[in-house]
């Protein structure tokens, strides 16, 4: 049991470091998308690698066309100019971008590592309660046993009872432990307005863990 809690403290150490990593993360990806010159048209990699054979094959025809006139020749070399303009601004906003694209691959990296802790300490916590459960009934942990039952909203006042009456009455006759999952219901609009019944409202099924 003490294992267990060190881990889970462990644990909990350890999502909290998580969680400000994502946090500064947020922070560099707003003061970096701040760095984008909105004026700037955005552009891809295969735009900027095309400009400079792009600007070449203009030079090219310039310099073996013949007869041209003033008037094209001064169009190319305002077309090789604007080129030359657009291949600055994509080199500032593509690296601009590569680095918004490693910060979002570096969250998504810490949220997998999030995702992974959290159930780690999903895990350990559920391992806590047989260990606890077993202590509370002289029993081994190994015969503690864990089920989920999926209760309909019509009846799951009656399940937990006024301020969970019911509940107790089940747990302690049938030595048990059960938890009413209300995450689903809580999204749809919280707890019953009645303050003296422990049930969820919005009209979702919850999900009852038996121990």
């Amino acid at each position: 049991g003490d294992a267990l809690r060190g881990r889970l403290k462990q644990g909990s150490e350890q999502r909290l470091l998580i969680l400000a990593r994502i946090r500064s993360l947020d922070e560099r990806m707003n003061a970096t998308m701040k760095q984008i010159d909105k004026k700037i048209k955005p552009g891809k990699q295969s735009e900027y690698d095309g400009i400079d054979s792009e600007i070449a094959g203009i030079e090219y025809k310039r310099n073996t066309s013949a007869g041209l006139t003033l008037n094209e020749e001064k169009k190319m070399l305002r077309k090789m100019k604007d080129l030359g303009k657009r291949k600055d601004e994509l080199e500032g906003y593509l690296k601009v971008d590569n680095k918004i694209k490693e910060i979002r691959a570096e969250k998504d990296r810490e949220y997998e590592s999030l995702n992974t802790m959290d159930k780690i300490q999903s895990e350990l916590t559920r391992a806590l309660k047989r260990l606890d459960i077993a202590k509370l009934w002289g029993d081994s942990a190994a015969d503690v046993v864990e089920r989920e039952l999926v209760v309909p909203e019509e009846t799951i006042s009656q399940v937990v009872g006024r301020q969970g009456a019911n509940l107790k009455v089940i747990e302690s006759e049938c030595r048990v432990t059960i938890d009413i999952d209300r995450a689903r219901d809580n999204r749809r609009g919280g707890r019953s307005k009645d303050a003296n019944k422990d049930e969820p409202a919005g009209g979702a099924p919850a999900t009852a863990r038996v121990t």
